[in-house]
């Protein structure tokens, strides 16, 4: 199983200042939300269904079926450390929708985010949503084993309802971590102009107010706009490296293409460093 070594480059720092198959309504009831740009006071939680996930065994969702190993251990400190910077925020600011992207295609960021969320959830407790923001290239799907289609992409299929209706998260086994796949990507047949209308601030709006943690699996940043558009509704970013395949050219690239405001620091894929483990403890 391969191993993560986690490595903020801002990791003292605060972070940035920068203010369905199945339709989605089979799975929830319809929610009221009040406007785009303003959450509603007392927003309820809804209680989603549980799904028993079924990772396959190259799946490396080690905080999943690894928890007590070393193998997570990277993923239990970037938790830590995210609750650390949120703990240091500036109360005008916020640490709560986080952001996973690349620099290009198959260097991690999918593994990265959806250990992460599990991380998050089973160090804190809370309600964590890991979002699959990928709407050309999805994985969490696949990662996870789900075979019911519904996800984003259906969501943003249906036309502007109202009240809106929310969408088909699953809750993951009996953790506190959620997901919300692509779904039928092939619905979401404009990705972007979806991302850079009302509906995504939104779609966000509605998930902040029910999940203390929002964790997005955006595409790579060079390709494609996308990852540009969920970075700018984002609190922060992690940008994630491969050792051995990113090229410190791309990095350089992708890492002006964002806000240094933004930017929570890098996480660097299958590091031999991470070799360096500490048994745990004894039973």
């Amino acid at each position: 199983m391969s191993r993560i070594f986690e490595a903020l480059q801002r990791a003292e720092g605060q972070p940035g200042e920068a203010h369905a198959a199945a339709g989605p309504s089979a799975w929830a009831a319809a929610l009221s939300i009040a406007s785009p740009d303003r959450a509603p006071e007392t927003a309820p939680e809804p209680v989603f269904p549980a799904f028993t996930p079924q990772p396959g065994a190259a799946s490396r969702l080690v905080c999943w079926n690894q928890w007590e190993d070393n193998a997570a251990e990277a993923f239990r400190h970037l938790a830590a450390k995210l609750l650390h910077l949120r703990e240091r925020c500036h109360p005008e600011r916020r640490l709560q929708t986080v952001l996973c992207t690349s620099s290009l295609p198959r260097e991690g960021k999918s593994i990265v985010a959806a250990n992460l969320a599990l991380a998050l959830a089973r160090t804190s407790g809370n309600r964590t949503l890991l979002l699959d923001g990928d709407l050309r290239q999805p994985a969490q799907a696949q990662l996870w084993g789900v075979e019911d289609g519904a996800g984003l992409a259906d969501w943003i299929h249906h036309a502007d309802p109202s009240p809106v209706p929310a969408p088909p998260v699953r809750q993951l086994g009996e953790t506190s971590a959620h997901l919300l796949p692509a779904g039928a990507v092939g619905r979401a047949t404009q990705p972007l102009a979806f991302l850079e209308s009302p509906r995504a601030a939104q779609l966000l709006m509605m998930l902040n107010s029910w999940f203390p943690w929002v964790i997005i699996d955006a595409p790579p940043l060079l390709p494609v706009a996308d990852a540009h558009a969920w970075a700018r509704m984002a609190d922060g970013v992690l940008l994630v490296t491969r050792a051995g395949v990113s090229r410190k050219a791309q990095v350089r690239e992708a890492l002006r293409s964002l806000d240094s405001r933004n930017l929570l620091g890098l996480v660097v894929n299958q590091n031999p460093q991470s070799a360096l483990a500490y048994p745990p403890p004894r039973s």
